[in-house]
């Protein structure tokens, strides 16, 4: 019986198979064996997996390798050289306190203590528009707060005196 080994298979199969490893093992593989080398080098999917890897991304897999390839290095060329796409200018009339995360900026203006504005801030290379909306009459005065958009959450605190 000949003997069984990942290199007998096609490289497509080969390839398909090293995509369900972890990226950190493709590249140690890649500096262990000459054949998964060569595999590895020439295969765009996994090569696109580094550069996501590389630029803190995760894939959306909305597009196909080609477009999201040239969205990667899009995005990337655009931070190397901090060359803005498109400026956008928020008009904040009354400053108070605020929060910035997630791309979602959060204000509670001076003005109206108890209501939040939320201003998702646009991305022209992700595909984002600007968007605002508020929560408005709030129970209490609103003296500080904090958001995290991962976790759709949004906490709220109000100082009383004497605690």
């Amino acid at each position: 019986m000949p003997s069984v080994s990942l290199y007998n298979l096609p490289v497509e199969v080969f390839e398909r198979v090293l995509e369900y490893l972890d990226i950190l093992d493709i590249v140690h593989l890649k500096l262990l064996d000459r054949q998964a080398y060569r595999v590895i080098c020439c295969s765009n999917r996994i090569k696109y997996r580094v550069e996501l890897l590389l630029a803190g991304l995760e894939d959306g897999n909305y597009y196909n390798l080609a477009e999201r390839q040239q969205f990667l290095r899009s995005y990337q060329s655009n931070w190397d050289s901090l060359t803005p796409q498109k400026t956008t200018i928020i008009a904040i009339p009354d400053h108070g306190t605020y929060e910035l995360a997630g791309g979602i900026y959060g204000l509670v203006p001076n003005s109206s203590p108890n209501s939040i504005q939320f201003y998702r801030l646009p991305s022209v290379s992700r595909g984002i528009e600007m968007e605002e909306w508020s929560i408005q009459d709030l129970d209490f005065s609103v003296d500080d707060f904090t958001m995290e958009c991962a976790y759709d959450l949004l906490t709220a605190f109000t100082y009383k005196s004497g605690w």
